[in-house]
């Protein structure tokens, strides 16, 4: 049967078949076209497909929200493991069931292979399935890449300001910072709990404070977390006023896009200096 089975609506057949094309390229086998061999039922098909996969990838959609099928595919991948949502449209509510697991965004992929999203979504199912077959002996001889599961700074914002964290990130990064935001969550990873494993293991927190950042339930979860956990607790203010969560904690005025000042990167570096002496 096939490595990686994939679970979407009618409606959504253009972007199955774009998604299965461009991971055949990659070498692994995907069933996805749903022909029914004479002699056999729909649900007897879809059930052995389903179950000899090691990897389900559910395209989320306007149309593939209301499937019962996509439903029901997407709940017996998440039982056993093997669950890797996409989505393919902006504003897309997916099941209450599923939220938990993070989705890797392919709204605004155009088929191009070397995509950073569809990249993304490369490395998830290696992670299920493992490289494809003419891959596997091209690496059999090469050392394994270093992993940063963990950083020494956690940053929280809210994905709309995702313009201005990756303007940061290169700079916290450029002076050696070990820093962990979201862009380093695994596709399929519980997302909670992998933010929880990292606020645990960080040493300060730099958040990210804008109206949209204001409003998003995770940011406020991280703030309330990291402060249980007595991390120390950085803000900077890129637009609106200072949260507050956040009333006396002193910020950095960072409005307009300008980056903060090389005291504030110096301080963090002392902090996490720190945690390298221990």
């Amino acid at each position: 049967m096939s490595d990686i089975f994939l679970s979407y609506a009618n409606e959504d057949r253009v972007h199955a078949e774009r998604l299965a094309e461009s991971l055949e390229e990659q070498g692994w086998s995907v069933w996805w076209d749903r022909l029914i061999p004479p002699g056999k039922t729909f649900d007897e098909v879809i059930d052995e497909a389903l179950r000899a996969s090691r990897c389900v990838i559910v395209i989320w959609s306007n149309a593939s929200v209301t499937s019962r099928w996509v439903a029901a595919e997407a709940e017996e991948a998440l039982r056993r493991g093997a669950l890797l949502p996409i989505l393919v449209e902006p504003s897309v509510r997916v099941p209450l069931q599923f939220r938990a697991i993070q989705a890797a965004d392919l709204t605004n992929w155009s088929g191009v292979p070397t995509d950073p999203h569809f990249q993304s979504v490369v490395e998830a199912v290696q992670r299920l399935v493992g490289a494809p077959p003419q891959l596997l002996s091209l690496k059999l001889n090469q050392k394994p890449d270093v992993v940063l599961e963990v950083g020494d700074i956690f940053l929280s914002y809210s994905r709309e300001d995702d313009a201005y964290a990756k303007k940061l990130l290169d700079l916290l990064r450029k002076h050696k910072l070990s820093v962990w935001a979201d862009d380093r969550i695994d596709y399929g990873d519980r997302w909670w709990k992998t933010i929880v494993a990292n606020i645990r293991s960080c040493v300060a927190m730099v958040v990210i404070m804008t109206p949209r950042s204001e409003e998003s339930k995770w940011v406020e979860r991280e703030i309330l977390f990291a402060d249980d956990e007595k991390k120390p607790i950085f803000p900077l203010l890129l637009e609106g006023k200072r949260f507050p969560l956040l009333i006396g904690v002193q910020y950095h005025d960072v409005t307009n896009g300008k980056m903060p000042p090389l005291t504030f990167v110096a301080t963090l570096k002392k902090l996490a200096a720190r945690k390298d002496a221990v």
